[in-house]
Formats: structure tokens, C-alpha cells, sequence
């Protein structure tokens, strides 16, 4: 049986990149400052089509500018009977037990303490996009993104077309964020935009 680590995932902010990051500890290491890399958005960490739950390829680290695409970093996950193996090229293979693995992932996904009004209302507006897909793919649209954080006086959630990227935008006129994240999903319903 291989040494097994322990996994903890960390969300803080990143106020040169505008966001948060999720660092990535094995024991007391931080795996992705060993790659002059930072964690992903949590946006991006747990809402991407791998996740770190199955076994496959996953997006785990962006490059130290803060940019998707300027080196990221993969891992190789692999799920056992009662371990999970990382790989990511150049470092050892890092092992998990399991269980505990599979808890802090559903612990970190779960916790919201660390969101601003405006993250709290995107994510109030995404967990609410299945009510009415229907409704945006019958006008040959798809959900993309929602975020307040490019422009403190608007709220914003990006769709896509066949003819591109559509920006519906709300005031953020200091609405609580369940309220902010309700009026958005009026004007997303409706289709006036």
C-alpha cells in the first residue's frame, strides 16, 4: 500500500487576478506553488466538465500570471477501491485515501463563506439554470458565465449564440444578492435583453 496524503483544498482571494484561488495541499505541502503555479477560480475548479471526483484529466492549477491557458496545470486522477492517485508531469505520483479525499472535495464544493455578494449571486443564478434551459436553448442560447466583478455598477451573465457571445446586464445597485440574482433570472426568463 502506497504513504497516503491528506487532501485539503483552501479558497483565498486573488486580488491581482480579481478572483479567488483554491490551493491545493497534500499534508503540509501546497502542490501548485511547487509548479510556480496558482489554483484555479473555484468557478473553474469545480464547475468543469472533469471533475476531481472521477478518474480522467483534470484542471488543477493556472499559470502564476493568472491566466487560463498560460501554463496550466493537469493531473492525472485515478479512483481505486480505497485510494485516489495523483500524477502531474515532472512531480511524484501523490496517493489518497479515498473516503477522506471524496469528503473534503464535497466539503470544499459546499463551503460559500469565502463568496462577495456578487459570487453568491452567480452562483444563485447557475444553480437556478436548469428551471428554465429549455427556455434559453429554444432561443438558441446556452448559459456561459455570471459575474459582478468586471463592473462594481453592473451585474452580468454572459450567454452564447451561433452568432456569438450575448452580455444580458442588470444595475448592481447594492441589491441583497438573492434579490440581484432574482432580478437577473426575470430578465433571463423574459428574454427582454
Amino acid at each position: 500500500m502506497p504513504e497516503l496524503s491528506t487532501l485539503k483544498l483552501e479558497i483565498v482571494p486573488s486580488p491581482e487576478t480579481n478572483d479567488h484561488e483554491v490551493k491545493i495541499w497534500a499534508d503540509e505541502t501546497e502542490l501548485l506553488s511547487l509548479a510556480s503555479a496558482m489554483g484555479l477560480d473555484p468557478d473553474d475548479l469545480f464547475h468543469q466538465p472533469q471533475t476531481l471526483a472521477t478518474s480522467g484529466v483534470a484542471l488543477v492549477g493556472r499559470c502564476d500570471c493568472g491566466c487560463l491557458g498560460c501554463g496550466d496545470i493537469n493531473a492525472r486522477i485515478e479512483h481505486h477501491d480505497s485510494t485516489v492517485t495523483w500524477s502531474v508531469d515532472g512531480a511524484p505520483q501523490i496517493h489518497f485515501a479515498r473516503d477522506a479525499y471524496l469528503r473534503e472535495l464535497e466539503r470544499a464544493r459546499a463551503d460559500t463563506t469565502w463568496e462577495t455578494p456578487e459570487r453568491t449571486a452567480a452562483r444563485l443564478v447557475r444553480a437556478a439554470l436548469p428551471s428554465f434551459q429549455l427556455q434559453l436553448t429554444e432561443r438558441g442560447l446556452s448559459f456561459d458565465w455570471a459575474s459582478g466583478r468586471g463592473d462594481a455598477a453592473h451585474f452580468v451573465v454572459s450567454l452564447r449564440s451561433a452568432k456569438g457571445q450575448v452580455m444580458v446586464r442588470i444595475a448592481n445597485d447594492g441589491d441583497p444578492p438573492r434579490r440581484l440574482a432574482e432580478r437577473m433570472l426575470e430578465m433571463l426568463r423574459s428574454g427582454t435583453f
